[in-house]
């Protein structure tokens, strides 16, 4: 879907390039990439909607300046990508019922 990362660009600013190529049965993957005070800010924003990468973004937004805090964080990023976060979650019968109302 390179719609939505042309839609992040567009709004965010940053660059959108090739991260994988097509080979075999594995599609080409598409990559946006926004760095500094622009990915701050977009970090900020799109915490506002998402539930999954929730804790990801926060830690975006807050990334710090220096070297030795930045490995930290890095490091922090990375166990946060490798939990499951759908535990976090706790479903509804309102949640439920909203598919059927749709």
């Amino acid at each position: 879907h390179s719609e939505i990362l042309v839609l992040f660009q567009r709004r965010f600013g940053g660059v959108i390039y090739m991260a994988k190529r097509g080979r075999g049965n594995q599609r080409p993957a598409l990559q946006w990439l926004v760095e500094g005070e622009q990915g701050k800010t977009a970090a900020r924003q799109l915490e506002k909607a998402s539930f999954v990468k929730r804790q990801q973004l926060q830690a975006a937004a807050s990334w710090p300046l220096t070297g030795s805090l930045r490995r930290h964080a890095a490091n922090n990023l990375a166990k946060m990508k490798q939990e499951e976060s759908s535990h976090q979650f706790h479903c509804s019968w309102a949640y439920v019922a909203g598919f059927f109302d749709a």
